[in-house]
């Protein structure tokens, strides 16, 4: 297991020799343990039938490639985040108050046209969303990724890079899959259930249009 400033110093290594790699700190560890996967080469591996061992990333998209950190061709490395460790001071710098105001002002228009296209029995339901852009001083993505470790301590949060297909980096409180021997576990997400040991489950109407079933 490595000092934490020496995992971090790997992975900029990593970052400046444009190799790939995935770092990640599980959900809701006690001991707050970092494992990453440092490829020794910058081939791109894809994922054929799921009985590779790697760090996987996937497209929403079921029709796209999955593409794969190899455990077999990477380096893994270990260490733990304690909190302490020094992150560089640069902040995010929000767009200009103008801009703030019109990017506001033309999402208010949006919901209004999502509110009338409802009323209008064009739509049942929406989901709108925007994006906001920031300007980034330190562009430097393993400090950012320290400072999202310490802003985020029960999160699990990742760095994802392939210099042929880009940068990631994410915190996320949701826990997908959790494995304990032969045991699985995952939270209830939209269109979830209680199991009450029957085999056949009676869907409601709302979660037979949420789940698409």
């Amino acid at each position: 297991m490595q000092h934490t400033s020496q995992f971090f110093k790997l992975l900029h290594s990593q970052w400046i020799k444009e190799l790939p790699f995935a770092a990640y700190r599980d959900l809701g560890q006690s001991e707050k343990k970092l494992k990453a996967l440092l490829q020794k080469d910058a081939a791109i591996n894809k994922v054929s039938d799921f009985s590779e061992s790697g760090f996987v990333f996937a497209p929403f998209d079921s029709t796209r490639e999955v593409i794969l950190i190899p455990v077999n061709n990477s380096e893994e490395i270990y260490s733990i985040f304690n909190g302490d460790e020094h992150t560089s001071g640069a902040q995010f710098k929000p767009d200009t108050t103008t801009e703030i105001a019109e990017e506001n002002e033309a999402h208010q228009g949006l919901v209004q046209l999502g509110i009338d296209a409802i009323k209008a029995g064009e739509l049942e339901k929406v989901v709108l969303s925007r994006k906001e852009i920031l300007q980034v001083e330190d562009r430097d993505p393993i400090e950012i990724f320290k400072r999202l470790l310490k802003r985020y301590p029960d999160a699990f949060v990742y760095i994802w890079y392939h210099p042929e297909i880009g940068l990631w980096l994410g915190a996320t409180p949701e826990t997908l899959l959790q494995v304990e021997r032969n045991r699985f576990k995952t939270m209830a997400l939209a269109g979830t259930k209680n199991y009450s040991g029957e085999i056949e489950v009676e869907w409601g109407g709302k979660k037979r249009k949420n789940s698409k079933l």
